[in-house]
């Protein structure tokens, strides 16, 4: 099994963040920045409490998300011939090892699984369907997602 690591994901509002930081340095610079929209974004007005709940509430949806697409992948397999049959891959998830939030202004929650590539095969394609699947390739994988006008952005 090939393993890979680190990958990441950035949503629009992880680039606003980013946006941000850039402004806020080229302004420490003493250089002229235009206002950006990532700029004038406003500091939520949930607690840390509810944001962190607002927060474990949509990492429970993204990772049944991630199932639903695992389910939906496995489906819908794409089938090829092989010197041994047939053989099929497809993408299923893990569930998240970790849903972290930042004490950042605009927010930024993270999420932390597992994508693994699986495969089945066999000498037929009734026999590669019913074969257990085997893991042929991991990525941990790591997503951004930031908290815009009052909601998580993806």
């Amino acid at each position: 099994m090939r393993v890979v690591t680190h990958s990441v994901s950035v949503t629009a509002a992880a680039l606003a963040v980013v946006a941000i930081l850039a402004s806020a340095v080229s302004a420490s610079s003493g250089a002229r920045v235009a206002t950006t929209k990532a700029k004038r974004h406003r500091p939520t007005k949930l607690s840390s409490v509810e944001l962190k709940q607002s927060f474990d509430q949509f990492c429970a949806e993204w990772v049944q998300k991630l199932r639903e697409r695992e389910q939906y992948n496995l489906a819908h397999i794409k089938w090829t011939p092989s010197a041994d049959g047939i053989v099929g891959t497809y993408v299923g998830y893990s569930d998240a090892q970790a849903c972290t939030l930042t004490d950042d202004q605009p927010p930024v929650g993270k999420i932390r699984y597992q994508q693994t590539v699986y495969e089945k095969k066999g000498g037929t394609r009734p026999s590669a369907e019913d074969s257990p699947p085997r893991a042929v390739e991991q990525c941990d994988t790591t997503e951004f997602f930031g908290f815009i006008k009052g909601k998580w952005d993806y």
